[in-house]
């Protein structure tokens, strides 16, 4: 436990304070939570209390306390403090307001202000609170910062009229369930920003059948022995009380379109299909009524057969949906996906392409980043670069997708572009964003050395980093025959030819076809770049 003056080492029981959070426990661990009284400004009067929670029961005990006034403890932490400035100097080298952090958000608010005023140059000065309707984000990188529009402001009317529209796709979907897709994120479904819009016959079509169809369960109600009329109002209840909920007009649902959420509206309208059916088969053309019965209830058996086929494998849902849902950002990235499994490279990269595409906003960078991985792959680095300076700046999970991959691909092809600095040192905060990331200390090595000794006059120290960087490669993965390789070859290039001997040796032992091919002249002079797709 820190605190100003000390150190305090207590070993834990496993139960004291031992707090969950949520769904990230199972990736992130538990949380120990000791709390001091509310509303104590005496910090060590609060170190004191949490003391006493920790140590009451008899569990927990103090180990051991630390003074950090002790000359080898604070300059322990004071080489620590260096380090963590020299790793942010390094990620964050000529961004402005790099040393203000205790001012940095108030800065950033005051260039927001300046934003909203050249946005909006017919108010003086900063506006009236009542007249913000936006809610920004600020984004402070090493790339600078970014102010985003989050899609809560957006304004109420175009939020109103695109749901109306979604209503309308989910009655045409009941009716002609024709166009069946897994996912309608992102653009899939445009907003809607006009009455002016042809979309919105489509709602009005809807509400309107349902008013007629009301209305006309209503009437049968009114006449004696029409039993179907009480069916009718049974299946319109059903219907209504179970497509309210997922209609947006309560509550939020976190969902556009989702076809799953018809199954039991579905109930509801077939009800009322069948009671209506029924009343039109008692009349005089009661041979039309049941042909066109048998020709729905056919037509819809073939696209329910033909759907299950579809939902057969996962390879297969992702395969139809993707060549069907062009509009769909994540259709087209799963479609990717399956492609660059199957290693077809150019049909991959155009459904990456159409991701992006589909995404204008760029609110993912997962698709960039393959993208730019297929181009660096098929020698294309001018273009592999501008994507992966994309997908570097961009927005992704990294519950999906590591960062320090991206820095790493990205400084990868600056370095084929011959922007060889820029490329160090973003295989640098490849590392500071991992630190154990023994394919970044090895692509590192390579490019400090042989940029030290391209130097005029050669720049020893740089020489010594690479060297540094390839030593940690292999003491994090020394199984590993390419690290061996790519060391005995930079040891070859700085002159310490025993040492290079040696690391080759091993490279020898662990591959040594690849070995005896490469060896025919000595030691190679070249770096082998290790790269693969993710």
């Amino acid at each position: 436990m820190f605190s100003p003056d000390s150190l305090h080492i207590i070993k834990h029981d496993l139960q004291t304070g031992v707090a969950s959070d949520g769904n990230v426990t199972g990736s992130r661990g538990h949380k120990i939570v000791i709390r001091g009284a509310s509303g104590q400004e005496c910090w060590q009067t609060a170190r004191s209390q949490i003391l006493y929670k920790f140590l009451a029961a008899g569990q927990c005990k103090l180990v051991d306390r630390i003074d950090l006034s002790d000359v080898k403890v604070s300059s322990w932490l004071g080489k620590q403090m260096e380090q963590m400035t020299m790793r942010q100097d390094c990620a964050y080298k000529g961004v402005p307001l790099n040393r203000m952090a205790p001012q940095r958000g108030l800065r950033i608010e005051e260039l927001a202000l300046e934003v909203d005023r050249i946005l909006h140059p017919d108010c003086a000065g900063a506006r009236d609170e009542d007249l913000f309707d936006e809610l920004w984000l600020a984004i402070y990188s090493p790339f600078g910062i970014h102010f985003l529009q989050h899609p809560g402001g957006k304004d109420p009317y175009i939020r109103g009229l695109s749901y109306a529209l979604v209503h309308g796709m989910y009655i045409k979907l009941l009716l002609w369930p024709v166009f069946l897709c897994y996912d309608y994120s992102m653009d899939a479904v445009p907003l809607v920003e006009s009455l002016q819009d042809a979309r919105l016959l489509l709602p009005c079509a809807a509400y309107l059948g349902f008013v007629l169809c009301g209305c006309h369960t209503l009437q049968r109600l009114t006449v004696r022995g029409a039993h179907s009329a009480k069916g009718a109002v049974l299946g319109l209840a059903i219907f209504v009380l179970s497509f309210l909920p997922m209609t947006n007009l309560l509550f939020p649902i976190g969902t556009l379109v989702a076809e799953r959420l018809l199954y039991l509206p579905s109930i509801g309208f077939l009800v009322v299909l069948v009671c209506f059916a029924y009343d039109w088969a008692r009349g005089p053309v009661r041979w039309l009524a049941f042909l066109l019965a048998g020709m729905l209830l056919a037509w819809w058996w073939w696209l329910c057969h033909a759907r299950v086929g579809d939902w057969r494998t996962v390879e297969q849902i992702t395969l139809v949906d993707g060549l069907k849902q062009l509009r769909s950002s994540r259709t087209q990235f799963n479609l990717a996906n399956l492609y660059l499994q199957s290693q077809r490279m150019d049909e991959a990269l155009a459904a990456y392409r159409r991701a992006v595409a589909a995404d204008p906003q760029e609110r993912d960078s997962q698709p960039l980043y393959h993208a730019g991985q297929i181009l660096m792959y098929k020698g294309h680095y001018q273009e592999a670069e501008t994507l992966l300076h994309k997908a570097v700046t961009g927005y992704f999970s990294p519950l999906t997708l590591h960062e320090e991959e991206v820095w790493h691909d990205y400084a990868l092809a600056l370095w084929h572009v011959g922007k060889h600095m820029e490329a160090a040192e973003n295989f640098q905060n490849a590392i500071i964003t991992n630190p154990s990331f023994p394919k970044g200390h090895n692509n590192l090595a390579c490019a400090l050395v042989l940029l030290g000794l391209s130097s005029q006059p050669v720049n020893m120290p740089l020489v010594q980093q690479g060297l540094q960087a390839a030593e940690h490669a292999i003491t994090l993965a020394p199984l590993v025959p390419l690290y061996w390789r790519n060391a005995a070859v930079l040891l070859s290039l700085a002159g310490d030819l025993a040492a290079a001997q040696g690391a080759w040796e091993r490279f020898r032992q662990m591959d040594a076809p690849t070995a005896a091919r490469e060896e025919v002249q000595g030691i190679p002079r070249d770096c082998t770049w290790e790269f693969y797709f993710r």
